[in-house]
């Protein structure tokens, strides 16, 4: 099945370009995504799946699109 994913601040650096699709297989969730991309699975995020926060188990659905976003603190 083939997601899009889009890929915010820090998470940027870790694939270009940072938005894209990628095949991937069945019962897929959040974290299987974030460690078949190489990306620390220890950095700080929020993890949207069609604009909505999800939790790293939630599966996937075909057309679905993932985003990973760093949390940002302000004052």
């Amino acid at each position: 099945m083939e997601v899009f994913i889009k890929l915010f601040s820090n998470f940027a650096l870790y694939h270009s370009p940072s938005r894209f699709s990628l095949e991937v297989g069945e019962q897929m969730s959040p974290l299987a995504v974030l460690r078949s991309l190489g990306i620390p699975e220890d950095l700080p995020r929020l993890t949207l799946v069609n604009g909505q926060v999800v939790t790293d188990e939630t599966l996937l659905k075909d057309g679905d699109t993932l985003s990973f976003f760093s949390p940002v603190a302000g004052g």
